[in-house]
Parts: C-alpha cells; structure tokens; sequence
C-alpha cells in the first residue's frame, strides 16, 4: 500500500538489480557491516535510476523470537548512525539523519520512528489496525533497541576519535 514516490531507499532483502546497474553503481562497501544497500540504493536514486515496484511479490521472513529481533534492530541503530555521519546520505529512513547524527537525539528519534510507522499504518486498510496495535509492545521494544544502537555507535564512534559530532 506503499506509494512509489514514498520510497527513498531500498534493502537488499527485497531488490533487484540488473547486473549491467551493479557494475555501475556497486560493490557494495565491505567495511560498514550493515547499510550497504541503503548506500547503493540512495546513490541509484539520486541519478534517477532507482524504482519501487508496489505489485512486486515479496516474501520476507521476519525473525519472530525476541532476542533476534532486538539484536537486529540494535544492528540497525548501529549502522543508521554510521550512515547518517556519511556525506550526503539521508540513509536513516524515517527519522531524518540529523535526528541520527546526535546520540542526545536518540530518544527524539525513537519517538519519531514509532510515530512513522504508525502514521504509514493508518494509510492503510482499516481491517489491519487491530493487528498492528498488537505489534506495539514489540514496535516499542525494537525502536528502543534500534535507539541504543544509536546511542552505542556514536559512543564508539567517540572513543575511535571519528564521527565525533554530538
């Protein structure tokens, strides 16, 4: 229910790619250990050449135990606050990348991030709000678990003297 236009990056768990554009426009960087398709996909965008296909079928397999799935979303804090110190990338979806830049921002931007979803399921059918309020608990717990890995990059990011902004 996604509208095209809506769409400014894409993940690798979904896309497809001719190989004559990858020759182009990849490899993906080896040294970020998350976030390569976001850069790649941002990148393609930018020259025009990025699209979002809505009738494409697509079947993703969710991690459905806790652990996981908090250590997942602490990863995608991770590199989102890698990214968003990256020249140019607006990679942090959602929250913008300012929001991102800035551990003392995390909790802004966790706020934030679980008002986006919510405010893309309310574009959607009715009959689905009743399923996604049930996912709250588990919205909440992984949108705190995305902000420490926030938190935990920029921290890092500090002590190896790089990416030194908030």
């Amino acid at each position: 229910a996604r509208r095209p236009r809506t769409v400014h990056f894409g993940a690798t768990c979904n896309l497809a790619i001719r190989r004559e554009l990858w020759e182009r426009a990849g490899p993906f960087p080896e040294n970020l250990d998350g976030g390569e398709d976001t850069l790649l996909t941002v990148a393609l965008r930018r020259r025009g050449l990025f699209a979002f296909v809505p009738d494409a079928p697509v079947d993703h397999l969710n991690r459905t135990r806790w652990i996981p799935f908090l250590h997942h979303q602490h990863g995608f804090g991770r590199f989102t606050a890698r990214l968003a110190h990256m020249d140019g990338v607006n990679a942090a979806g959602p929250v913008r990348a300012a929001l991102t830049r800035y551990a003392a921002l995390a909790p802004v931007a966790v706020l934030l991030r679980i008002a986006w979803v919510y405010g893309r399921v309310a574009t959607l059918d009715r009959s689905q709000l009743p399923a996604a309020l049930r996912c709250a608990p588990a919205l909440a717990a992984g949108s705190i678990a995305w902000g420490v890995g926030l938190v935990a990059e920029h921290l890092s990011a500090r002590r190896r003297g790089v990416g030194d902004r908030d």
